[in-house]
């Protein structure tokens, strides 16, 4: 059985497993590339415990759905950083990272 056959199984009927959800072209892209900033704010400036990362989304739901945008950015992270990020991701898409998940079936 492949990768993405197990995932659709893991998801309960009308939910997404967030693999799955980064197969689709459009969603990623239109959750990303339209604000690389606050992708990143999200990503690494609110990671949440691991009993609260959410692994199941709705179907017609974005990954940052009810997410907020950090008020202070953590210690270990500046502004300038996040800045350099959403400038190279503005630049060269979230493509390559996106593949893994796209490519997981491929033996």
């Amino acid at each position: 059985m492949n990768p993405s056959e197990v995932n659709l199984r893991r998801a309960p009927a009308g939910k997404v497993f967030y693999q799955t959800y980064f197969q689709r072209r459009e969603s990623p892209r239109k959750n990303s590339r339209q604000i690389p900033r606050r992708t990143f704010r999200l990503i690494l400036g609110s990671v949440p415990e691991p009993s609260k990362m959410r692994y199941l989304l709705g179907a017609n739901e974005g990954f940052f759905a009810g997410c907020e945008e950090p008020r202070r950015l953590p210690a270990w992270l500046k502004a300038e950083d996040i800045d350099y990020y959403a400038r190279e991701f503005a630049r060269t898409g979230f493509r390559g990272g996106l593949n893994w998940y796209r490519a997981q079936d491929i033996t």
